[in-house]
C-alpha cells in the first residue's frame, strides 16, 4: 500500500505478503533491516527495539546505519 512519496518522488509503500504479515516489520524485527526514520518509520520502533535488545541479525554485531551511510559517515 503506498502511503506517500520520498522527496525524489518515490513511492514509500508497507509490503505485505498473502497473509497480511508486514514485511518491512518482520525484517526489522528479525535485525534483518532498520526503520527509515524519516517517512513512516516511527511505526516500527517497537519491532527495531525488540530487535536491539535480542542482538539479533545485524545487532549481533556491529554496521553503519543506512542513513549515515549516504551521508557519508564512515568509519
Amino acid at each position: 500500500m503506498v502511503e506517500t512519496h520520498d522527496r525524489y518522488g518515490r513511492e514509500v509503500a508497507t509490503c505485505t505478503n498473502a497473509a497480511g504479515l508486514d514485511i518491512g516489520r518482520e525484517m526489522i524485527r528479525q535485525g534483518w533491516a532498520v526503520p527509515y526514520w524519516r517517512y513512516g518509520g516511527a511505526r516500527y520502533s517497537k519491532a527495531y527495539d525488540e530487535a536491539l535488545a535480542a542482538d539479533v541479525g545485524m545487532h549481533a554485531g556491529t554496521f553503519i546505519d543506512p542513513e549515515q551511510w549516504r551521508r557519508g559517515e564512515r568509519w
